[in-house]
């Protein structure tokens, strides 16, 4: 017996047979460790318990009445009943009330097929109702631009209030009057400005908050769904595609609970139109003022090639330099790894990525990555945000943070934004001089930062675009070092990337090259809008990619490539995860793989790569990241050596009050996929000038 309470164990008798179950458990969740199923509609085991619908009741002995098993806390020797008489009756008696005023909609209800209260209904409810009364009606809500509300249905869970101000910090959405009168309402018709507002949908049990891209299109029952990952941001969340034939119809999201537990972001849930709108599905060549009709991808290849020997850069040793390559935001690691092979084979070192703006040390990869685990942040009671504004570049690592704060014993700082606005972060500063007094230890964050239990820092990756981002890395390496003698870990210095394989282009060494008018060739590999500085009016621009965009507006070659829904790819997320994006549909276009045609662009060069080395080079990234083995690089141990050499050049002539600039403009315009979405393009519209926006505009709400 004392042998189960150092265990934290307890016995307890669950109908009529007794078990060990973990100890500060409730009654709900002990039945779920076991296997048992209790009905429930206002429980998610990431919000706070309400216990509002009274569906988990369940009999406890020497207690009269029923008791709601969400919210009570087993104790020793408990005897509970989930099967008996009085249970199955109360049951009936609960889903007979929320019925009373529920409507008959279910024909054309969204929910239909996978809806709690329809479900629930036909296991545990009567075949017969005691109430005949005239049914209550609620006008409906205006609550965005995104989710459809019909309010009637509402059976009053508060699921959707829990989740906007637990999670997403904006209490929008509350409860007004009682008894038969209540309403779930947003008080003075405010819109839910939240970048994780869909997760509403997914939360709501009944038909009462739906999704208006996805109104009226299909049933649960026509989709296919497949595993993907969100690129939209750097951390990779789960998701799940719900596909109509070859046409996304919703994405979900798909519980991980390393990453993103059971929520995902509205970018990745909502722009899936984008991905056929502006689509590259025909060759482009307009040289010299000539634009020639190519119709095959032979001729294609058979016109690059001349157009690249025409430049007379493969038959000059020393002209290779003058080849560079970018690549894009949506690039996979395998696709990444074939392209730069590619390009050095044929003598072309130059790679760079348009989003990555690491670009120093990228020996060992603790330097680049974000090191602390995503969703563990309990160890810790202090975290400093350098130049992010999270809530846009994570917001689900915004929301953990969040989360964090409401168990209390934790403090966030921010040193260059003041636009986080859902949790309460105090600013300490714009610019690189208060990081340096912080530093010197002359900081006001000095004395709690020495006190501090396991601190953390949060680096944007935007910081790193400045003349100052070696300084700042070198006076962020100094603290870290200095901690690592205090607590004996290497964990406290974390880069947050913006975009889905960043961290896969730091690992292959890619580097940042300011200057663009050096070049002759440039291949423009999905890139978005990638500025270049003082081009040559003689530039040749090879544009490979997926989507109309910028870029490619401006490239005198277009050549059409698969999108990364139609290939399967690994992408490595911030925190250096490998995660496969499994391929989903095919549009039927002329498009090819990017290494396909990257390849047969060099056809006429001395050196060619069969179609057997690029399988087998694939497999072998596969087993190394399955293996995790170090994929390109020696990783070394840390020096402060390599900063301290350079750090005299590092100081001279820099501005120490030039603020930290913001990132991302427009959270939901800020990618070749989203910017092509006009679900993405009417919701930014709206949420930006919603007082004379007027609602024709935007999805309708019936």
């Amino acid at each position: 017996m004392n042998l189960i309470k150092k265990l934290n164990y307890i016995q307890l008798q669950l109908n009529n047979i007794h078990y060990l179950v973990p100890n500060n458990y409730t009654i709900l969740q002990v039945s779920e460790f076991l296997g048992l199923i209790i009905p429930r509609f206002c429980y998610n085991k990431e919000l706070l318990i309400s216990g509002n619908c009274r569906m988990c009741l369940v009999e406890v002995k020497n207690n009269i009445k029923p008791v709601s098993s969400c919210s009570l806390n087993i104790i020793p020797n408990m005897v509970i009943y989930t099967e008996t008489s009085l249970v199955k009756k109360a049951r009936e008696n609960v889903l007979e009330f929320l019925l009373l005023n529920h409507p008959l909609d279910c024909p054309i209800c969204d929910q239909g097929g996978e809806c709690d209260l329809q479900n629930q209904s036909l296991l545990y409810g009567s075949n017969k109702s005691r109430f005949y009364n005239l049914k209550r009606s609620v006008e409906n809500k205006n609550i965005g631009p995104l989710i459809k509300t019909i309010m009637t249905r509402c059976i009053h869970c508060t699921k959707c209030v829990r989740f906007l101000e637990e999670i997403s910090g904006l209490p929008v959405l509350g409860t007004t009057r009682r008894g038969s009168l209540t309403e779930i309402t947003s008080y003075i018709n405010l819109n839910i400005k939240s970048e994780l507002s869909g997760n509403l949908i997914d939360l709501c049990p009944v038909g009462a908050l739906t999704s208006k891209p996805y109104a009226f299109t299909t049933r649960v029952w026509e989709l296919k769904t497949k595993p993907g990952i969100d690129l939209f941001d750097g951390l990779g969340s789960n998701i799940l595609v719900n596909l109509k034939g070859t046409s996304i119809m919703r994405i979900i999201p798909s519980i991980n609970t390393q990453i993103n537990k059971e929520w995902i972001s509205d970018k990745v849930r909502f722009s899936f139109d984008g991905f056929n709108i502006q689509r590259l599905n025909t060759f482009f060549f307009k040289v010299n003022n000539n634009q020639n009709l190519i119709q095959t991808w032979k001729n294609a290849f058979i016109e690059v090639n001349n157009q690249i020997f025409l430049n007379n850069i493969f038959l000059q040793k020393k002209g290779y330099k003058y080849i560079l390559g970018i690549t894009g935001k949506f690039i996979s690691l395998e696709t990444l790894y074939i392209f730069k092979k590619i390009l050095n084979t044929h003598g072309i070192t130059n790679i760079i990525s348009e989003t990555t703006k690491f670009t120093h040390n990228l020996d060992f990869s603790k330097n680049f990555i974000f090191k602390h685990t995503l969703t563990n942040f309990n160890s810790s009671n202090f975290c400093l945000l350098v130049g992010s504004n999270i809530k846009h570049e994570a917001p689900i690592l915004n929301s953990q943070l969040r989360q964090r704060i409401l168990k209390g014993n934790f403090n966030i700082y921010s040193l260059g934004s003041n636009s986080l606005k859902n949790m309460f972060i105090e600013n300490v500063g714009f610019s690189i001089k208060e990081l340096i007094l912080l530093t010197e230890g002359r900081h006001k964050l000095s004395k709690l930062l020495v006190k501090a239990k396991n601190p953390i820092f949060i680096l944007s990756s935007n910081i790193f675009n400045n003349k100052n981002k070696k300084l700042i890395y070198f006076l962020f390496s100094i603290i870290e070092f200095q901690l690592l003698k205090m607590y004996k870990q290497w964990n406290n210095l974390n880069i947050l990337h913006s975009y889905a394989n960043d961290v896969g282009c730091l690992e292959l060494g890619f580097k940042k090259i300011l200057r663009t008018n050096m070049f002759n060739i440039i291949f423009l590999l999905g890139t978005d809008n990638y500025s270049f500085k003082l081009l040559k009016k003689k530039s040749l621009l090879i544009y490979i990619g997926s989507s109309g965009t910028q870029n490619a507006t401006e490239s005198s070659i277009i050549l059409p490539s698969y999108s990364f829904i139609e290939e399967t790819g690994i992408y490595m997320n911030t925190e250096g995860r490998a995660q496969t994006f499994e391929f989903l549909k095919r549009y039927e276009l002329k498009n090819k793989s990017v290494w396909s045609i990257i390849q047969k662009m060099f056809i006429n060069s001395n050196t060619f790569l069969s179609v057997y080395f690029f399988k087998e080079t694939m497999k072998e990234i596969q087993s190394d990241l399955i293996n995790n083995t170090p994929l390109f690089l020696n990783k070394k141990k840390f020096s402060l050596d390599f900063y301290s050499k350079k750090i005299p050049f590092i100081i001279k002539n820099l501005n120490f009050n030039k603020p930290f600039n913001e990132f991302i403009e427009n959270y939901y315009l800020n990618d070749p996929i989203s910017k092509n979405s006009s679900i993405m393009g009417k919701t930014s519209f709206y949420l930006r000038y919603n007082q004379n926006f007027k609602q024709k505009y935007a999805y309708n709400n019936n």
